[in-house]
């Protein structure tokens, strides 16, 4: 049984489900994208942007997004005996000349548990969900300056486009 030390808990990796967010989960995504963004960000935004994200205006925004989702849109959490490392949500291309494809919005995973599998769980997820909606591509849009995830995306098959903008994923490979 493969043990992890998170925050000061243990928690136990085999016990990960992935499921819907839910309202009352939303704080927990909040803080979540926060923290993440702080970290991952650090030295590519403003450290002035990164300090002032507003937890109430962010759980303000998934609270509308969790509510009223779009049409084939989803917002998946990964938890961890109940509590939440990770989130992912999707959706329809928002290129409207990408017709056949999905997106990928957000990935986050807390910083915590990063390196532990619930990125690759997400995205698998993910890929799943577009398969079940008949798409043949994804993309999903990243920092340039961002290696670490570049790095994760490539080796999960997804090709850079341009100047790592974007970095899209033929679907049948999987």
């Amino acid at each position: 049984m493969a043990k992890l030390q998170g925050a000061g808990i243990n928690m136990n990796i085999e016990s990960l489900e992935v499921r819907d967010v839910l309202l009352t989960d939303v704080e927990s995504l909040a803080k979540i994208r926060i923290r993440s963004w702080q970290k991952t960000y650090a030295g590519q935004m403003p450290d002035e942007y990164l300090n002032n994200l507003s937890l109430e205006k962010t759980i303000t925004r998934w609270q509308e997004l969790v509510a009223n989702p779009e049409r084939d849109t989803k917002i998946l959490g990964a938890f961890i005996d109940g509590r939440l490392a990770g989130y992912l949500s999707m959706g329809p291309n928002r290129n409207m000349d990408e017709i056949n494809s999905g997106e990928i919005y957000a990935i986050y995973v807390d910083p915590d548990f990063l390196g532990v599998g619930i990125g690759t769980r997400l995205m698998n997820e993910a890929i799943s969900h577009f398969i079940s909606l008949g798409y043949s591509y994804a993309t999903l849009w990243v920092f340039h300056s961002n290696s670490p995830a570049i790095k994760f995306y490539e080796s999960k098959v997804w090709l850079r486009l341009g100047k790592v903008t974007s970095i899209r994923s033929e679907i049948s490979k999987y």
